[in-house]
């Protein structure tokens, strides 16, 4: 997902009300979704994407009767030329419902199903067989060495073009990395490492991460790049909720003391999605453009949550005195972490009208001011302002106002 894409929210319907014109209707705007993420991506130098298993709704249901992959197939292949053109590695992963050493027979067969419609996506997207689809071992069922057993005799029925995407990943609940890799020596599938996952489920104490990592790149033979999963907790979350954004500091210590020694992709699993990538590009890629751009997109958002905070952000960057981006991300980070009150609010958006101001109609004066008086009296909420703002930026193609994260 990409919070900064437009159209960015994948569509779907309820099961009983799909028919074949309605689900050729919510792919077609779900591939424009994906082609817009994927066109974020080449802009923005991504080169590592998880594209989202909502993009064909009911693809592995016995109740669909489109044939999706011939009837979207050449769209298909535009994106996936964008994708391999800029060299860019994807992957899926299959939701939770999707458990190959489940006791019942019903739950296995429609997960190879679901499988077989991840191999289909990155089949159709003309992905060779780097691009991986990534799996947990399941349920523990009572009997964890019983629950083993299945997965590998149920991972020896799949097709040979699921088996050769699959990658097997720890969880942090019932299979720690330790488990994964004996699951892995006995099937031959990769190993995904997640760090958060292991530091709530650890086991094989006497290695160092270092270590760890070295035997999980092992796994993978030598013949592709690896790949692991990021992640930090969220305080005073439940254990395992991914953090609101990348604690940018943290990120580069982890990444200093250990990752940096390794040729390994880095997937980032956090709330703010791209965003949490910018931070760290910024990080390990600087450019003076790269954080003035930046702070380009965040300034209305920080006017929104502290006037204060703002103009002392906003002085980091005169006379073109650019700040780190360690520096740079701490105090939006603490900015963002305040509640704004109703001021601030207000703060943020009359800032941001003063881009659409003089192009602005005299109804649209009105009625932003007239939205204004409701935000102030309790009636509407400022998402209906942004709203509103957003549609003028649209219309009048204001860049900077349509780039921001506010």
């Amino acid at each position: 997902m990409n919070l900064d894409t437009y159209p960015s929210s994948f569509r779907t319907c309820r099961l009983k009300n799909l028919s074949e014109d309605l689900h050729r209707e919510l792919i077609a705007h779900n591939l424009n979704v994906l082609e817009a993420m994927v066109d974020y991506n080449v802009l923005h130098d991504v080169k590592l994407y998880r594209v989202s298993s909502s993009l064909i709704p009911f693809a592995s249901s016995e109740a669909s009767v489109l044939d999706w992959k011939q009837s979207f197939q050449g769209r298909f292949e535009q994106i996936g030329q964008k994708i391999s053109s800029a060299g860019m590695r994807i992957s899926v992963h299959p939701g939770q419902y999707t458990i190959i050493n489940s006791p019942r027979p019903e739950v296995v067969t429609a997960s190879i199903r679901e499988l077989e419609y991840h191999a289909d996506i990155l089949a159709s997207l003309r992905a060779d067989e780097s691009c991986k689809i990534i799996l947990h071992i399941g349920g523990m069922y009572q009997d964890k060495e019983a629950a083993i057993r299945r997965f590998v005799q149920n991972y020896h029925r799949l097709s040979s073009r699921v088996r050769d995407r699959l990658v097997i990943e720890n969880d942090d609940k019932i299979f720690n990395l330790e488990e994964v890799l004996r699951i892995s020596s006995m099937t031959g599938a990769p190993v995904i490492y997640d760090n958060l996952h292991h530091l709530l489920l650890p086991s094989m104490q006497k290695y160092s991460e270092y270590e760890i990592i070295e035997k999980v790149i092992s796994t993978w033979g030598g013949k592709e790049r690896p790949k692991m999963h990021y992640s930090q907790q969220a305080p005073g979350k439940p254990a395992g909720a991914h953090s609101s954004t990348i604690n940018l500091e943290k990120f580069i210590a982890d990444y200093q003391n250990t990752y940096r020694h390794f040729d390994i992709d880095i997937m980032l699993e956090v709330k703010d999605k791209n965003r949490s990538f910018k931070k760290v590009d910024a990080c390990l890629r600087p450019s003076v453009k790269k954080l003035q751009d930046e702070w380009d997109r965040y300034r209305f958002l920080i006017m929104s949550r502290s006037h204060e905070d703002y103009l002392n952000i906003d002085k980091m960057f005169e006379n073109r005195n650019v700040p780190s981006a360690a520096v740079f991300y701490r105090c939006v980070d603490a900015a963002l972490e305040k509640q704004p009150s109703l001021q601030d609010e207000l703060n943020g958006l009359e800032y941001l009208w003063g881009y659409l101001e003089q192009k602005a109609e005299t109804k649209e004066k009105l009625s932003f001011f007239r939205k204004l008086d409701q935000l102030k009296s309790g009636q509407i909420r400022s998402e209906a302002v942004r709203k509103g703002l957003r549609k003028l930026a649209e219309k009048y193609a204001e860049g900077l106002v349509l780039s921001s994260y506010f």
